[in-house]
């Protein structure tokens, strides 16, 4: 009688590269959507676009594969069936790509935020009854940039009378800069360094506002500007 090759049970994941299956590294906590603070950066032990449970986000999933029965080689890179096992949820499910930037929640087809990780996509999800979809962000979201004083560089800028640029916290104060003390204008910081330009031409680029300030020469027709992506050198 001829019998099928035998299978043998294999994460997903293994089927493309080892993982150790655990979380991506986590951004600050997220607001109305919007990351803020540092966005979650794809993780280098891990080989992406991997596969995720869609209903819980684990990536141990598992699927059917045919292998040498002596050796244990793997036949080919792919599953002989559709039918992908969650342990976790302990039951057959569908599958999400995860390219390591996060996670967007879609509710009827209409976008409602990203998110450092599935678990806090999820949580956001189950916040209504509505229908959602958790799919992973195929690229970074854009972060907000933070606001330096233009005379120094520093962040502590006080915004009016109240508001502190980057903190929120309230004080009564002039419109000024925590550092330097003066009645400063404002610099975009966007976390790929600055920009001398010198009546709107590019004359170099800094790692920092000190080192694009050094080499200014207290010339007044050149401008600091936070560059908007980062520089290939």
């Amino acid at each position: 009688m001829h019998c099928a090759p035998k299978t043998s049970v294999i994460p997903v994941n293994d089927i493309a590269e080892s993982s150790d299956g655990g979380p991506i590294p986590v951004a600050s906590t997220s607001d109305g959507g919007r990351l803020t603070g540092a966005a979650p950066q794809p993780r280098q032990d891990v080989t992406y676009p991997r596969l995720l449970c869609a209903e819980c986000g684990s990536d141990q999933i598992h699927a059917t594969a045919w292998v040498v029965l002596n050796t244990n080689e793997l036949l080919n890179d792919e599953s002989p069936t559709d039918q992908i096992w969650c342990p976790d949820c302990e039951a057959d499910v569908s599958t999400i790509d995860d390219y390591g930037h996060g996670f967007e929640l879609w509710r009827e087809a209409e976008w409602s935020g990203q998110y450092p990780t599935f678990a806090e996509a999820l949580a956001e999800a189950k916040k209504s009854n509505r229908p959602f979809e958790i799919a992973g962000a195929a690229t970074p979201e854009e972060q907000e940039p933070i606001l330096r004083c233009a005379e120094c560089g520093s962040d502590d800028v006080w915004l009016g009378t109240v508001r502190h640029a980057n903190t929120g916290q309230e004080k009564a104060d002039e419109n000024r800069c925590g550092d330097c003390g003066c009645d400063c204008a404002t610099v975009e910081d966007f976390g790929f360094g600055f920009e001398l330009r010198r009546n709107g031409e590019l004359v170099g680029h800094f790692a920092t506002f000190a080192e694009a300030l050094a080499a200014t020469d207290d010339d007044s027709f050149v401008d600091i500007v936070g560059a908007r992506a980062e520089v290939t050198r």
